[in-house]
């Protein structure tokens, strides 16, 4: 069965949409400066537009950190707000600052959920109101329809902000929707794939081993009727069973190649459909030579499949790499990330099953399990497949450990277990037979 193809993964729209907003935020510092030519900015404005700037500089340059940053601490946009909304009262509200304010209700919207994004726009709206009335104090109003026309734009930039905030949550919704469906056709695909295989194996079982066998139940049971039949159709017996012996190792050996690939293969295209789906880089470093026997190396690529899956949705980094080392206690597989890391106890008594199936997992296999992490340093889980659960190592094992010799192929041990039981089978006619 050929591997399934990876569901294509759309662009990260939301983190597009964020950066292109981030981007609009550094060009409309032009009309500000452009301001500048009409009235003399005190120091204070200067400074604080400069400020301005630079954080939207820094979050063009690192965006998934700076989002990550404002997701786990709201307050420092709120303080952004602030500052702009201040700029904002000597400049009018009119004033290109409007346009600033803009991009940071779209922000709102994108980058935050809950009561963070609750609280920040009622900083955004609280501020620009506050704003508003200070600015048409502040101005001698000389006829009745420009107080009405700075009371119309007051009213008009509130209700814009108001729906940009809507637009940026309606973008965030939209991207949770997309990535749902992404991992939904990914998981139909791969149960697709395993569908097929098994049919594979139900076709492969009733065009061979079965129809075998019912030969063999057809031929015992005429030597029965006719015993001048009885010599001959124990060698046709014997040929079918040997058939149906042949069958079933080609179909197992199938089964072994298909179902249970190579390790590294495999995680490379782990991280490829990781980076597909959430645009993180997954590297691969170290000896990937060696390789856990067939019996648990779809456990271990299990357990490396989740703590690389745990790193892409809920770690928040911009880097993940797998490091791969042939030590004197085995073969060391780290998978290192700079997230933000978590307290590993706290998790675990959380409830959060992914990590405890991990350590459950890795039991079983007879592999150790190690994982290292804390908030806002990142995380390391480290696992050690222990040298007698591989089957090929390096010449020389470092810190002078000396590794086992390669265990025997799968497939051998069934050889030599099918002629202990073919000469069992003999042993048991000559008695019969004496």
């Amino acid at each position: 069965m050929a591997d399934p193809q990876p569901v294509e993964a759309p662009r990260d729209f939301a983190a597009a949409v964020g950066k292109v907003v981030v981007t609009a935020r550094m060009l409309f510092v032009y009309p500000v400066l452009l301001s500048w030519t009409e009235r003399t900015p005190t120091v204070g404005e200067i400074v604080l537009v400069v400020v301005l700037a630079g954080l939207s500089l820094t979050a063009l340059l690192r965006w998934r950190w700076m989002a990550r940053f404002i997701r786990s601490h709201p307050i420092v946009l709120s303080l952004e707000i602030l500052a702009a909304v201040s700029v904002m009262i000597p400049a009018g509200i009119d004033s290109p600052y409007l346009l600033y304010l803009s991009t940071s209700a779209l922000l709102i919207g994108i980058l935050t959920r809950g009561l963070g994004r609750t609280l920040l726009v009622v900083t955004l709206l609280l501020g620009y109101a506050i704003s508003s009335l200070i600015t048409t104090s502040l101005v001698t109003v000389t006829v009745p329809e420009e107080f009405l026309i700075r009371t119309g734009t007051s009213l008009g930039g509130l209700v814009l902000l108001s729906v940009l905030v809507y637009l940026g949550s309606t973008i965030d919704k939209l991207q949770d929707r997309v990535d749902r469906a992404v991992e939904l056709a990914t998981q139909n695909t791969r149960e697709a794939a395993l569908g097929e295989e098994r049919s594979r194996v139900a076709r492969e079982l009733h065009d061979s081993t079965v129809k075998s066998l019912v030969g063999i139940r057809l031929l015992a049971k005429s030597s029965t009727m006719d015993s001048s039949r009885t010599e001959s159709a124990v060698q046709l017996i014997a040929d079918s069973a040997q058939m149906a012996i042949d069958d079933s190792r080609r179909i197992l050996a199938d089964l072994r190649t298909e179902e249970v690939p190579p390790l590294w293969p495999s995680i490379r295209r782990v991280g490829e459909e990781l980076t597909a789906l959430h645009g993180l880089p997954v590297s691969i470093e170290g000896d990937t030579t060696a390789e856990p026997t067939c019996r648990i190396r779809y456990g271990v690529r299990k357990v490396l499949e989740e703590a690389l899956t745990n790193a892409a949705l809920h770690s928040g980094a911009e880097r993940v790499t797998v490091q791969a080392a042939l030590a004197a206690e085995g073969l060391q597989i780290e998978v290192v990330d700079d997230g933000t890391g978590f307290d590993p106890g706290d998790a675990e008594r959380g409830g959060h099953y992914g990590l405890a199936g991990m350590r459950e997992r890795a039991a079983a296999l007879d592999c150790l399990l190690r994982i290292d992490s804390a908030p806002d340093a990142g995380t390391t889980v480290r696992l050690t497949v222990p040298l007698a659960l591989l089957e090929t190592t390096s010449a020389e094992v470092p810190f002078g450990g000396a590794g086992p010799a390669p265990l025997p192929a799968p497939a051998l041990e069934d050889d030599v277990h099918d002629e202990r039981v073919e000469n069992g089978a003999a042993d048991v006619g000559t008695r019969a037979g004496t």
